[in-house]
């Protein structure tokens, strides 16, 4: 698996994706790095809410919303390299990715040309970035969402299985179990904690 994962890396060339300036498609799409967890990990934010996948595909851009979360996916690794360099041990290994569902509906996110985003989302992970998450919380999660999940499922690896927690619209069911893996001074303000993005 490794060499298949270096061979395709070298074919996806992603220094050069990395190097594309996607600034208008990371604000249709946020996908937030910011603080570490308590096993000092890097934090990974991804507001559903803003995304818009159906507009997107229908306007032709299916390839750019690959690029996009693939080039998500190894900022995610560096960030983590970078803070290993930094700390040492097994720092950075694997992060936290907090999914917030809000606004999620399957007009705009569930589509069936939506759901073949999502399979190359788990799929790319599983085979390129494995692991890269210990823990994957889904918070504000409405129900429509078992869709997708249901999709999905039969791709993800025993780990990734394991890592995921998927907690509904209840704020205070999800939000002592982020202040468990994360201190409030690297919790994002708006999930309970004190940190803003430009700490």
């Amino acid at each position: 698996m490794f060499k298949d994962a270096m061979e395709w890396r070298r074919e996806r060339d992603l220094d050069k994706l990395l190097n594309t300036d996607y600034t208008r498609w990371e604000k249709l799409f946020p996908f937030i790095l910011s603080g570490c967890d308590k096993q000092n990990g890097p934090i990974f934010y991804v507001l559903a809410a803003a995304y818009d996948v159906r507009k997107a595909i229908i306007g032709g851009h299916f390839q750019t919303l690959i690029d996009l979360f693939d080039r998500s996916f190894e900022l995610a690794v560096r960030a983590g390299v970078s803070i290993y360099e930094t700390s040492g041990e097994n720092a950075g290994l694997s992060g936290l990715l907090v999914l917030d569902l809000a606004g999620f509906n399957m007009r705009q996110h569930g589509c069936t040309r939506c759901l073949a985003v999502y399979v190359h989302v788990v799929t790319a992970y599983e085979h390129y970035w494995p692991q890269v998450v210990h823990k994957m919380m889904l918070i504000n999660t409405p129900r429509s969402f078992q869709i997708v999940l249901d999709a999905v499922r039969p791709l993800m690896s025993a780990h990734t299985a394991k890592a995921l927690e998927v907690y509904g619209l209840d704020r205070a069911e999800w939000e002592p179990v982020l202040k468990r893996y994360v201190e409030s001074d690297q919790l994002l303000v708006r999930y309970g904690g004190k940190r803003t993005l430009t700490s």
